[in-house]
């Protein structure tokens, strides 16, 4: 290791990041299987239950609101979508303006959206804490803690707030040094990215990801006002809801925006891909439809 290594460990050592290696001994399986939100997710996991019951779980998101939830009861839980701790999502209900210029995203739409962005957020909650009877770790961004903490009533959920700095580093000498230290992350532009970074700093060996389709390009569309919006397949959903950079105050997107999230997202993939190989670990894809290059695939036996 040379000077430049030892600095940099020095100066993170007591990352939060790195101390939830300890959250391992609540896995049932030294492999661990990531459970994805997208439209193949639950025809995958029906296909592959037996083998989802032999590993250990990490599901993302919403999966809360499927059955599977209490039939696989997973260990391990992460969310990364602001809706699940921006109070301003209520507050700006009753103050946005009508005259308010919000690019190509009507007033009608946006608070028709956030509404629903609300009742999404009150029943995630209300059917996780009812739900679960098991141990369960659900890891947060550090700065949403005050916002998560006071909706977590059930003892049976541990939060783990988790401070590493967003960033996609190109070199990957660089960047493997920075993600083993925990001071920084790859970029989670999706919460699957999250999830398996998560994984690997809690010293999987063998990661599969299941629902990681990675398929959104495919359900965007564009309306004669030039405003994008997007048909939502993931998991049991079916709506279409306008895309926007902002969905709170209802600021808009362009496509060369929406590809350039998806560049991050597909980037972040591939960094995770060689951090895994740093990390002694490997990272399996076993998902029916998946637009994801950096992992091998796998089909399990049934």
């Amino acid at each position: 290791m040379n000077k430049l290594e030892k600095l940099i460990h020095t100066i993170v050592n007591y990352s939060s990041v790195n101390r939830i290696s300890r959250l391992k001994q609540d896995a049932v399986n030294d492999d661990i299987v990531v459970l994805g939100n997208g439209p193949s997710a639950l025809k995958d996991i029906e296909r592959y239950i037996e083998f989802l019951q032999g590993n250990s779980l990490f599901c993302v998101n919403n999966f809360v609101a499927t059955s599977y939830y209490e039939k696989l009861k997973p260990e391990f839980y992460a969310i990364y979508d602001a809706f699940y701790w921006d109070e301003m999502i209520d507050e700006e209900l009753s103050t946005l303006d009508p005259k308010d210029d919000l690019t190509s995203v009507s007033h009608d739409n946006v608070k028709r959206h956030n509404q629903e962005l609300s009742k999404k957020r009150d029943a995630f909650f209300e059917s996780l804490n009812d739900k679960t009877n098991w141990h369960v770790n659900l890891f947060v961004p550090a700065y949403a803690k005050q916002a998560i903490g006071k909706r977590i009533t059930n003892r049976h959920i541990r939060p783990v707030y988790l401070s590493a700095i967003p960033r996609n580093i190109n070199s990957k000498w660089l960047g493997n040094i920075f993600y083993k230290a925990g001071v920084v992350m790859p970029v989670p532009q999706t919460v699957l990215i999250y999830a398996i970074y998560i994984s690997l700093k809690l010293r999987f060996k063998q990661i599969y990801l299941l629902g990681a389709d990675h398929s959104w390009h495919e359900d965007i569309y564009l309306k004669d006002d030039n405003s994008l919006w997007m048909k939502n397949t993931s998991l049991n959903e079916d709506n279409h809801y306008p895309l926007m950079m902002d969905p709170v105050r209802g600021v808009g997107t362009r496509m060369y925006e929406q590809f350039y999230a998806m560049y991050l997202a597909f980037q972040g993939h591939s960094i995770l891909s060689d951090y895994a190989k740093s990390c002694e670990a490997n990272i399996l894809n076993m998902s029916s439809k998946t637009w994801i290059d950096a992992y091998s695939r796998f089909r399990p036996q049934v």
